[in-house]
């Protein structure tokens, strides 16, 4: 809401300053079109009628559809701008968190939330399992990413195509830790994480077929196997952390 609200007062403050620059020109249009009061030498006068109240009414006729095509010109021209510049901005702060996530030490995080689930859930652990609290710091991550999507500082469907697939699979596979913190402590803790899970799903289902959304147990594992794996994986290729594959 606070982004729209910025772009609503660039864009008005644009009307006005191309309707005052509509006056400017359209004033110094009509002083220029008078009528000579003097003849140049050499010159031939003309007798040719002027109603002059005509003429008048023209220019300003003129100068109100100057001024409405200027201001229209002048808000078009800021406006595009501010959506190119709000569009790569946005991409920036997700092309960050994507620096994050892949950075070693997240790396390192995400190995052990990964390990830690699996334990979890092969064990049949309780949600309040002290194992539950290693995801806790991916889930924070993701909690992030999610006040700046909903706060309208990055695109959801950008988002999406950056962490869709990790997403959704680790909001499924924390349900029962996520669903335990919010009984406890209220549905606030990883609220901005939730409502970015139920955003990418609706994208998932829309661009992907909602192959993420329908990813079952053996994908789940598979997908957390490669998770805990990740890091050694890198380091057989010789992949930078930094680098997404």
């Amino acid at each position: 809401m606070k982004t729209r609200t910025e772009t609503a007062l660039v864009v008005l403050t644009s009307v006005v300053v191309g309707l005052i620059a509509g006056v400017v020109i359209c004033r110094q249009l009509h002083s220029d079109a008078k009528l000579p009061t003097e003849l140049q030498p050499g010159e031939l006068q003309v007798n040719v009628p002027v109603d002059r109240n005509r003429a008048d009414h023209f220019w300003e006729k003129t100068d109100w559809m100057t001024w409405v095509v200027t201001a229209a010109a002048a808000a078009s021209v800021v406006w595009f701008e501010v959506r190119r510049s709000r569009r790569s901005r946005q991409v920036e702060i997700i092309m960050d968190f994507d620096k994050q996530f892949n950075a070693p030490e997240m790396i390192q995080i995400r190995k052990k939330a990964a390990q830690s689930i699996r334990a979890c859930r092969e064990q049949k652990a309780s949600p309040d399992d002290s194992r539950w609290t290693d995801v806790e710091d991916v889930i924070d991550f993701f909690q992030g990413m999610g006040t700046f999507v909903r706060d309208g500082h990055a695109d959801v469907k950008v988002a999406y195509k950056f962490f869709g697939y990790w997403v959704i699979r680790y909001r499924v596979a924390c349900k029962q830790r996520i669903d335990f913190q919010q009984r406890d402590a209220g549905l606030l803790v990883w609220a901005d994480f939730e409502w970015l899970f139920k955003q990418f799903k609706k994208v998932d289902r829309k661009l992907n077929e909602g192959r993420h959304v329908a990813a079952g147990n053996e994908s789940l594992d598979a997908f957390l196997e490669g998770e805990s794996l990740e890091e050694e994986r890198r380091k057989e290729s010789n992949i930078p952390s930094k680098e997404r594959t």
